[in-house]
């Protein structure tokens, strides 16, 4: 019987020949520290045993959430990640009785390959070397400014964060680079601020003063070795600056001038000659001779748009640059002849945030970073270049990964061909192993999940989910497979809320998307049969009521809530002014036969709406946003259940709506983002799905926690269906129900 205080003893004591009898015991996995595992086991190990490569590759993926949990909180996380992999679930057995049991989950977004997560608030850019035999990244804070240096090996950070740029509103570091053959090993980073600094990479100590761009700004920055001398090349407003002597700026040769801004710079060696490539705001790319400071023949032409990002590689002995810009196309140059090779179509992005290249058995691995419009983080492509690919007017498809990230580095550790990403939304540091990472599956979603209902479709009970990628996806309550081809309800339109509304025995659904329509669909052939342009720039919320038996929508977001006829597809005139609270959320329910609609909005906001005409009524209670609420009769009384929330803390309200009074109040211990009322046996009972990856079951009586579930990402939605808990967590959603 394994206790944390043992597994410390057994792995500190344990040769590199024990380790695979430890990785593959999940009671182990269990009560390990997750800090001392990763200190003492390489993120590049991999176990001889195939049932410790199996609990070895859950674990990594959600090591990071594990930290601070204790061991019957830690097998339910791995439980549900094992179920997401399709692997033995070898850690459900340590659950203890009375907590949840997880009986299915998706897995369209199962991050195979994925080595670790490292702490870091909101990543913006990474830069990696090798420094005496250790293989080091280095990344910078979106909040801070900061710089953390890791070891790549075990995922360890190395020393303090380095602070020394002011974050501004745009972010904190733009690029980094990283200068490894000289004298002392070095880190440049060019800041928002407009500032270039420079830093003792072992020491962790600032080296000379900031290099203060003044007017002329810092949009992109690199460093090279010319002559054996460190030289950093700054990308300014119209003309791209070198540099010598970095922490002391000795300036080297003239401004070389552009036509616009410099947004990327990188260099190279082309026929024996240190080369600098940029590109420029108007979409040119320039080469120039870095021994001569002056420019290599006519500006290269192609992009439309800026471009933001170039990398370099080599093919058949030749130098090749692969340039990304705001068209949506990557391009591939030879820089000994300076002609076009070919494109790389990158479908689906709006910009490109970063290129990287890593050899493979074929040629070079690209790898992509790019931001889609409208979402919170980036996406990563990957393609092959192949070793013989010559010019050719045919593009090249890329494939779809699960890194999410603005910023992407790529290094080979010890035989890994790793990744290191930063700037995804789950506000880590990624470490993955290319050559294990998949695609997503073809069912899911592919981007966070929003909402969730409950109905039936052809008479199978299933449940509907609605996300940010724009799809809303069935799935069958029993087994967790797809019921239905996903419906795309349209591009770069995120689902925010849904509900299912009968019409004469006939399913519509109801979806809102982020701008002022109501749209709705066909349930059973996914057609889209109308759309309700509201009164209102944000559609937050959408559930029913019915009035004279007859079905209405209750849409409310911006400063309305508004009621819609189905049947007749118009708007139903109403007392309802626009308010001044900007509403969040929308529950229905019925007091004393009447159909009503609670309303969240911010400042501690609850506003309870009598859809039949009545004067609407205030809830007061909460001081904080209210972001969430839940409605229904139970026992014949109508309740609301209400959460405002503020950073990592919350509280819940639950309402007597017959009575206006709040029956019990309570600190949710988390904050909440999702909320489900239901009776279990004669137990009224809440739940809470919050922003730490947990779900609380609380006694609506006494306001007391029954029963906790951690989850492997941010919970988004709950409903309670058929004595089961359906769950939204990041992209994913699972079914759970209680051992006892």
């Amino acid at each position: 019987m394994w206790t944390i205080e043992s597994a410390a003893q057994a792995l500190e004591a344990a040769s590199v020949y024990e380790w695979d009898a430890l990785l593959g015991d999940a009671a182990f996995l269990v009560h390990v520290d997750p800090d001392l595992l990763r200190r003492v086991v390489p993120v590049t190990y991999q176990p001889v045993s195939e049932p410790a490569r199996h609990t070895l590759k859950v674990y990594r993926t959600v090591a990071h959430r594990l930290v601070g949990v204790d061991p019957a909180g830690r097998a339910q996380v791995l439980s549900v990640q094992a179920v997401r992999f399709r692997v033995e679930d070898c850690f459900s057995s340590a659950v203890e009785p009375g907590m949840w049991s997880c009986e299915w989950a998706s897995g369209g977004s199962t991050p195979h390959g994925l080595l670790a997560q490292l702490p870091q608030s909101s990543g913006e850019a990474a830069a990696v070397g090798r420094v005496d035999g250790c293989h080091l990244a280095v990344t910078s804070d979106y909040d801070d400014a900061a710089l953390r240096v890791w070891d790549l090996s075990y995922g360890t950070q190395i020393g303090q964060p380095l602070f020394g740029h002011e974050p501004v509103q745009e972010g904190g570091v733009r690029s980094l680079a990283l200068l490894t053959g000289v004298e002392v090993s070095i880190v440049v980073s060019a800041g928002f601020d407009d500032t270039v600094r420079c830093w003792d990479l072992l020491r962790g100590e600032r080296i000379g003063d900031a290099l203060d761009s003044g007017r002329d700004g810092v949009w992109a920055m690199a460093s090279t070795l010319v002559g054996g001398a460190p030289v950093v090349l700054v990308g300014g407003d119209d003309a791209l600056h070198l540099w010598g002597s970095p922490g002391h700026w000795e300036r080297l040769g003239p401004a070389l001038p552009h036509s616009g801004q410099v947004r990327a710079v990188a260099t190279a060696q082309v026929n024996g000659v240190p080369v600098a490539l940029t590109g420029c705001a108007d979409g040119t790319l320039r080469a120039w001779d870095l021994a001569r400071y002056e420019v290599i023949g006519t500006p290269l032409q192609g992009h439309v748009g800026s471009i933001d990002a170039i990398t370099i590689v080599e093919l058949a002995g030749r130098t090749v640059a692969l340039t990304a810009c705001a068209d949506r196309m990557l391009r591939v140059w030879d820089l000994h002849d300076r002609s076009a090779i070919g494109y790389v179509p990158l479908e689906g992005a709006s910009r490109v945030n970063a290129l990287a290249a890593l050899p493979s058995n074929f040629g070079w691995e690209v790898l992509i970073g790019s931001a889609p419009a409208g979402r919170p983080g980036g996406t990563v492509s990957r393609f092959i270049l192949p070793h013989s690919y010559r010019a050719s007017d045919r593009g090249i498809a890329a494939t779809p990964t699960l890194i999410r990230a603005t910023g992407i580095a790529v290094a080979n550790v010890n035989g890994c061909r790793m990744a290191i990403a930063v700037g995804g939304p789950d506000e880590t540091v990624q470490l993955w192993d290319l050559d294990a990472a998949t695609p997503p599956e073809s069912a899911g979603h592919r981007d966070e999940v929003n909402a969730i209902v409950a109905t039936r479709m052809a008479n199978v009970p299933v449940l509907l989910t609605g996300g940010e990628d724009g799809t809303v996806q069935a799935w069958d309550r029993s087994t967790g497979t797809p019921a239905a081809q996903p419906l795309v309800t349209g591009a770069d339109q995120a689902v925010d809320d849904l509900t299912v509304v009968d019409l004469g025995g006939r399913s519509l659904l109801v979806t809102c998307h982020r701008q002022e329509e109501i749209r709705v669909w066909d349930l059973a052939t996914g057609h889209l049969l109308t759309e309700f342009d509201t009164d209102c720039q944000w559609v937050r919320g959408v559930d029913t009521v019915h009035i004279d038996n007859q079905p209405i929508i209750v849409s409310t977001g911006g400063y309305r809530t508004q009621l819609w006829d189905v049947a007749s597809a118009q708007e139903l005139d109403t007392q309802f002014d626009k308010g001044t609270a900007y509403f969040k959320a929308v529950g229905t329910t019925r007091i004393k036969g009447r159909p009503v609609a609670v309303t969240t909005a911010p400042a501690g906001q609850v506003k309870v709406w009598d859809c039949a005409g009545g004067e609407p009524f205030s809830l007061v209670g909460h001081s904080l946003d209210v972001n969430a609420v839940a409605a229904g009769e139970f026992a014949g009384m109508p309740l609301a259940l209400t959460s405002a929330s503020y950073g990592t803390t919350g509280d819940v309200c639950l309402w007597n709506l017959d009575t206006r009074q709040c029956l019990i109040q309570f600190e949710a211990g988390h904050s909440v983002r999702a909320l489900a009322l239901t009776q279990i046996g004669t137990r009224l009972t809440a739940f809470t799905g919050g922003e730490d990856s947990t779900i609380y079951a609380w006694d609506c009586s006494l306001g007391q926690p029954l029963a906790t579930l951690h989850l492997p990402d941010t919970v988004t939605a709950l409903t309670w269906d058929k004595d089961q808990l359906a769950v939204c967590f990041g992209n994913e959603i699972a079914v759970f129900t209680l051992q006892k």
